[in-house]
């Protein structure tokens, strides 16, 4: 769910996870991708053309201070420094692809920069790749549509 206050959005990578989580975000009404940054400028140019949307390298590339950022880049590339830039950017919502970190120390960085900055991290995580989703249809049959809803008590 995209909080109501965050509905401008950026996506900061556009390989093929970025470009998907793109295109979903553009789709869904009340929902404005604003930009798209990826360090492979032409990458996000041709989303961004595709999505009608500002392109850049990074976030200091970009027109206005989106609300929520998407950070849908591999994990070795910095996830601790990406939070950190986007929070400093002036996000509210910050939404990583999981993982959140490769270590406990990075995610307690991530932890510690969102609380300086009073804004949310979350993890995205999606059950696209989940081994339960073919067993659920099987024994389910047809289905027109499927909820994904995981409630994680307040301070975990």
């Amino acid at each position: 769910m995209i909080p109501p206050e965050s509905r401008c959005v950026v996506v900061l990578g556009c390989g093929y996870w970025g470009s998907v989580v793109a295109r979903k975000l553009h789709a869904k009404p009340g929902v404005s991708v604003t930009g798209v940054c990826d360090p492979d400028l032409d990458r996000a140019r041709v989303l961004g053309a595709e999505l009608g949307v500002t392109s850049s390298q990074g976030l200091s590339g970009l027109d206005e201070i989106p609300a929520m950022v998407v950070i849908a880049t591999p994990p070795q590339s910095g996830r601790v420094r990406q939070v950190e830039n986007a929070l400093g950017f002036g996000a509210r919502f910050v939404r990583v692809e999981k993982p959140l970190a490769l270590s406990v120390k990075d995610a307690n960085l991530i932890r510690a920069a969102a609380n300086r900055a009073g804004a949310k991290v979350v993890v995205g995580h999606t059950p696209l790749f989940s081994e339960a989703i073919p067993i659920i249809l099987d024994r389910v049959g047809e289905v027109s549509s499927m909820l994904f809803h995981r409630a994680i008590p307040d301070g975990v």
